[in-house]
């Protein structure tokens, strides 16, 4: 699917903290991921946005939950805009679906974070790191 957009950078509450980037909403509730879920969650984190940047800068469409082939085009280029719902601590390292352990993020971004703690997105290196005093995690920009 293809539209044309003009997009403008939305900065959220969510985009930065000191040292790095935080992500997650309060509550420990296991969340099963679905396309329902994911929404709602979307709407905690952006409100009625249809189209916001993830942690990396990557583009996301609302409506485009798991949609790896929707994009737009901005100055004849295409932009993927499909998302997933990303866990920042991965599952294998000891993270589950609680709300503060999952972000939006762009499927392409999802991808390149995998189930990594340290990796690179483009020319950035991202680490997962423990939130000092707290069993929550953030994703840092090195």
């Amino acid at each position: 699917m293809c539209v044309t957009y003009d997009f403008k950078p939305i900065i959220t509450p969510y985009t930065h903290c000191v040292g790095g980037f935080i992500f997650g909403l309060e509550g420990g509730d296991k969340m099963k991921i679905n396309r329902s879920n994911a929404i709602e969650l979307w709407e905690e984190f952006y409100g009625d946005r249809e189209y916001v940047e993830d942690f990396h800068g990557n583009l996301m469409y609302k409506h485009a939950y798991g949609d790896d082939n929707y994009y737009i085009v901005e100055h004849g280029e295409r932009i993927y805009c499909g998302w997933n719902l990303h866990h920042i601590l991965p599952k294998i390292r000891g993270g589950s679906n609680v709300k503060n352990n999952l972000i939006c993020t762009n499927i392409i971004t999802n991808e390149c974070a995998a189930d990594k703690i340290t990796y690179w997105i483009d020319d950035s290196l991202y680490q997962v790191r423990k939130i000092f005093g707290t069993h929550e995690h953030e994703i840092v920009e090195l």
